[in-house]
């Protein structure tokens, strides 16, 4: 049995468990008992995820001089600006949920990019870097997120978790039509918890209406250009950025990881598959300026 699993209430309160279920568990009973707050499974779920991913060690910056008359755009830090995307793939990270537990795994390496190869499940939710040496994190007021993306394979069709049916239950969640797509992730640094208000749900941004259908992206390269202001983004409690712009501002302030989510139906990041053929999502480049 593992032992020491461990997250920290802002409270001081320490959730122990063998497992992620039984973190889960501890974390649900907490919120609870001592601040009078529900929390679903997958609330609580994202809450042990996140603490696990802050506790990761990071990769030191990059304190390399930079060359004068250098573009101040960072298009996948250095890496991608000269097209090494086997350097790149180590600080990316697909993040997936399956079995009530969340998993990550490094990108992959393609001749024109990084990315992963989609499974027979909708799992994969978020694509995105975490890595300080980036250049794509920190204050970003005032930018702009900008990625060029694609998909490789032989599917034709995808489906999410939730809406756009699955391959047993092609009307699944049927009143919510949005078809599984991908679309600009940021969220900010902050050491905070993952609250069910909307402190924690601005933690984590979307953008609104953007994004590109997976069916788009097959054989085709397309690029999201979002700024970052209130006209474009929502928070995971739906809550559109104008009508919250001071949670807005402080998230834009203190970004700490971003790149693309995939889902469909009601929700955002509820992952996605292809319901026919292979397919492999490639990111060509993502930058901020």
């Amino acid at each position: 049995m593992r032992v020491g699993r461990v997250i920290t209430c802002e409270c001081g309160f320490d959730a122990r468990a063998a497992d992620d279920e039984g973190l889960v568990a501890a974390v649900r009973r907490h919120a609870a008992e001592a601040h009078c707050m529900p929390l679903s499974h997958d609330e609580a779920l994202l809450l042990v995820f996140h603490a696990e991913l802050a506790a990761q060690p990071t990769t030191p910056r990059d304190h390399r001089p930079h060359r004068k008359g250098r573009a101040m755009t960072k298009v996948l830090g250095d890496d991608f600006s000269q097209g090494k995307g086997a350097k790149a793939a180590p600080n990316w990270k697909v993040l997936s949920l399956g079995s009530g537990h969340w998993t990550q795994k490094p990108a992959e390496a393609f001749a024109d990019g990084i990315g992963f190869a989609f499974g027979t499940t909708p799992d994969p939710r978020l694509f995105l870097t975490t890595h300080p040496g980036s250049g794509l994190l920190g204050d970003l007021t005032g930018k702009t997120l900008t990625a060029t993306i694609t998909i490789t394979g032989t599917a034709t069709a995808f489906a999410d978790f939730f809406g756009g049916g699955t391959p047993t239950d092609p009307t699944a969640n049927a009143a919510c039509p949005t078809p599984a797509s991908v679309r600009l992730y940021f969220e900010d640094s902050t050491n905070g918890p993952f609250t069910p208000d909307t402190a924690g749900w601005s933690r984590q941004w979307w953008s609104t209406p953007q994004a590109y259908t997976l069916t788009s992206l097959v054989g085709n390269i397309l690029t999201l250009t979002v700024p970052l202001d209130t006209a474009n983004w929502s928070n995971r409690g739906f809550e559109l950025a104008s009508d919250v712009p001071t949670d807005f501002a402080a998230a834009v302030a203190t970004v700490g990881a971003v790149g693309v989510s995939f889902g469909g139906g009601c929700f955002l990041p509820t992952g996605s598959m292809p319901t026919d053929g292979t397919a492999s999502f490639v990111l060509k480049s993502y930058s901020v300026s």
